[in-house]
């Protein structure tokens, strides 16, 4: 699987854009394509970052269970195929699904003194 984090996706955009700023070029839009985005969260990773922001554990540990033991069936008229376990991804179209793409997308800054004396 590959996963892509979103500051990598934030560098190639803004480079691209950049490049075209400086050659005088004009960007007219910019669309980036998240049709397969909440297929392909990585969810150890989203419940290890959902951990350590929330303040309050028993949110963090509910949505965790939600994500959990996610499984689906195919039903076809009267046939059904097997179970199958969901291992990545977050459910789409419930209200919470822009909370989870949220933590899956969020790349937290870290600055030390010495990169903040160079970008000041």
């Amino acid at each position: 699987m590959y996963y892509l984090r979103r500051r990598d996706l934030d560098l190639g955009v803004t480079l691209y854009l950049e490049t075209g700023f400086h050659q005088k070029l004009k960007t007219a839009a910019v669309f980036l394509n998240l049709a397969s985005a909440y297929d392909t969260v990585w969810r150890d990773r989203l419940i290890y970052k959902m951990a350590r922001t929330m303040p309050c554990r028993t949110i963090a540990r509910l949505l965790q269970v939600m994500l959990s033991n996610r499984c689906f069936k195919v039903v076809l008229g009267v046939k059904t195929s097997d179970i199958h376990i969901i291992n990545n991804g977050v459910p789409q179209g419930s209200v919470l699904a822009l909370l989870f793409f949220n933590f899956a997308t969020l790349e937290p800054v870290n600055l030390s003194l010495h990169w903040l004396s160079v970008v000041v």
